[in-house]
């Protein structure tokens, strides 16, 4: 559970930078607009810089009026749907680990431990301290529940990242 714990925390870690920082950006920008105190021509120049800086997420406007509308009524969205892409991407960055993990034990195959299968099958070998095919059993049960557990593990965080994608 600790380490669950640990791992959405790191998951989300770069989440909540991201939300702060462009939290107390929008928060500045929605301030200087409300202060300003410029000519026509500045706000004009004001008003392009703001629809080249956030256009493409918030939408073009002709007046700072409009800007700090915008930017109250849609600045909570925006910042909430910057945490979940970077959430997203770092579920996925870390269902790709998983996946690699899957891929590294599939590699590996049962792990025998010392036992070489030659003993396995001449079980009555026993001046060679043969296993039993029971610790085979064991190694094979252990084998696949890493196997499924790393597999699990890959298609739980590409869920998550799909769920935080459809929101």
């Amino acid at each position: 559970a600790a380490k669950k714990i640990k791992d959405r925390l790191e998951i989300e870690k770069e989440g909540y930078a991201t939300m702060l920082k462009t939290r107390f950006e929008l928060d500045n920008t929605t301030k200087s607009i409300e202060s300003f105190n410029g000519t026509k021509e500045e706000e004009k120049n004001k008003v392009e810089e703001l629809n080249r800086k956030y256009g493409e997420s918030f939408g073009y406007y002709n007046t700072l009026d409009d800007w700090y509308n915008a930017l109250i009524k849609k600045g909570d969205d925006y910042v909430n749907s910057l945490f979940m892409q970077i959430k997203a991407q770092n579920l996925l960055t870390k269902a790709v680990e998983a996946d690699e993990r899957a891929r590294q034990i599939a590699a590996e195959g049962v792990q025998t431990g010392d036992f070489k299968w030659y003993d396995v099958i001449n079980p009555l070998n026993s001046f060679r301290g043969t296993p039993s095919f029971s610790a085979v059993d064991r190694a094979n049960k252990s084998y696949k529940d890493r196997l499924e557990k790393a597999n699990k593990e890959r298609e739980d965080l590409l869920k998550e990242a799909q769920e935080l994608e459809d929101k």
